[in-house]
């Protein structure tokens, strides 16, 4: 059993490439979507995924629930290792570690009652009591700010910001202990957003929650967050705490956008970095930034950066960077 602040997650050289056979004329081809990804997570803690769309954010998202299966790397959950995991292992795993999808309406079932839709997971899960599973779904609305009578409501009755609280309610309802929030703001107005945001903030500090926040706009992330990894290309090149990491981006992909954030306060605007867009990648196996980065150099297209630690609580995968760190 894990205690605040241990480690719950585990993950380790992560590794995912899709693969487009050929057909009507087209060539086979392929992406590799997830390459070596690495990250850790404590009992408690948010941490924020966050990245340009096709990153891979999504992808690492359902690798480590095994949505989809990792063609390499580890994931440890709660001591288990979950690509090891059967069936049946794999269905009481689960349990303890729940999804928010990012499109709240796809994600639910239209034919289904939203009362239907959270009866059925416990029903899945082995929960045969009728009288439990009807309490639980009483609560876990109420736990979202919802009244008893959504119960009876179907998902195209709802609106955005409510059909996501059904999403994360159907998240929590099986009292997991790690939940993972897939771009849960990215399709909301603004106002539903910060809702939507607050809401999960309750929840996870109610429930001791470990999340992943993912998410392309930093500016999200920072506010849910206690520590952000930045993803380019389907790597880590940035870590660390929320605080430090945004007041004071090391590499230049974080720094770019960082930049491009817009903020109501003059004095909070950063100049706006414009990155190299001349296609010219490495012609090896060098950094994946390589093509925009503005402090690019010729070391940077021959060998790609590792993820190295910076301080005790910073990890950038950047030469320049770890190069000034190690000079002073």
């Amino acid at each position: 059993m894990t205690t605040p602040g241990q480690e719950i997650l585990r993950v380790r050289g992560l590794e995912k490439t899709f693969v487009r056979r050929a057909s009507q004329g087209r060539p086979a081809s392929s992406h590799k979507a997830v390459d070596g990804l690495s990250l850790d997570l404590r009992r408690g803690e948010t941490l924020g995924l966050v990245g340009e769309s096709g990153c891979g954010k999504s992808t690492a998202a359902r690798l480590i629930l095994r949505l989809v299966e990792a063609d390499g790397g580890e994931i440890r959950f709660d001591g288990d290792d979950v690509r090891g995991l059967s069936r049946v292992g794999l269905r009481k795993a689960r349990r303890r570690m729940q999804l928010v999808f990012q499109d709240p309406y796809a994600s639910l079932d239209p034919r289904m009652s939203v009362g239907g839709v959270l009866d059925e997971c416990l029903v899945v899960h082995g929960v045969e009591d009728r009288h439990e599973r009807a309490q639980r779904v009483a609560d876990a609305l109420k736990n979202v700010g919802l009244r008893q009578d959504f119960a009876a409501r179907f998902p195209h009755e709802l609106s955005g910001g409510q059909r996501q609280r059904i999403g994360i309610a159907r998240a929590l309802i099986l009292r997991p202990l790690m939940v993972i929030a897939d771009e849960p703001v990215s399709a909301l107005d603004v106002s539903v957003q910060a809702q939507v945001l607050n809401l999960l903030s309750d929840v996870q500090e109610q429930h001791a929650l470990s999340m992943i926040f993912v998410a392309h706009d930093i500016a999200v992330v920072e506010q849910v967050s206690e520590r952000i990894a930045v993803m380019f290309a389907g790597r880590i090149v940035e870590s660390g705490p929320t605080e430090d990491l945004i007041a004071r981006p090391l590499h230049p992909y974080t720094k770019a956008l960082l930049s491009a954030v817009l903020s109501l306060d003059p004095s909070a605007r950063r100049p706006r970095i414009s990155e190299e867009r001349d296609g010219a990648g490495p012609a090896g196996q060098g950094c994946a930034y390589y093509a925009r980065c503005p402090q690019r150099e010729k070391r940077c297209a021959e060998a790609p950066p590792p993820l190295d630690s910076v301080d005790q609580h910073r990890s950038v995968a950047c030469h320049l960077v770890t190069q000034q760190s190690r000079s002073t």
